[in-house]
């Protein structure tokens, strides 16, 4: 993945999308995890860090902008288990752009 044409096609797609400030927020943050992870097809966070990643006052708020990114295709879920985290895929943006924009 490009970070900086990735990057730039999030925020174009937003141009014409729109997103709670949170789920914007958490994508930035697991874009920015999946960068420091080179760029893993999947990569394993658990659900009290993503909530630290938006300060969220609770794990509502961040589920609900977790499904907000799902619902919007930029994002894949994979529930985990007891002592497992769950699972994310990045979608990139610019695949949603190339589809949306013809």
């Amino acid at each position: 993945m490009n970070f900086i044409a990735e990057m730039n096609a999030f925020i174009q797609w937003l141009e014409s999308e729109s997103l709670s400030a949170n789920a914007q927020l958490l994508w930035f943050k697991l874009f920015n995890l999946n960068n420091r992870c080179a760029w893993k097809e999947w990569m394993q966070v658990d659900n009290l860090r993503m909530i630290g990643f938006i300060k969220a006052s609770s794990q509502g708020t961040m589920i609900r902008a977790r499904d907000q990114l799902i619902e919007a295709g930029l994002l894949e879920y994979r529930k985990g288990k007891k002592g497992v985290p769950g699972s994310y895929k990045l979608i990139p943006p610019s695949t949603l752009l190339s589809s949306n924009s013809l």
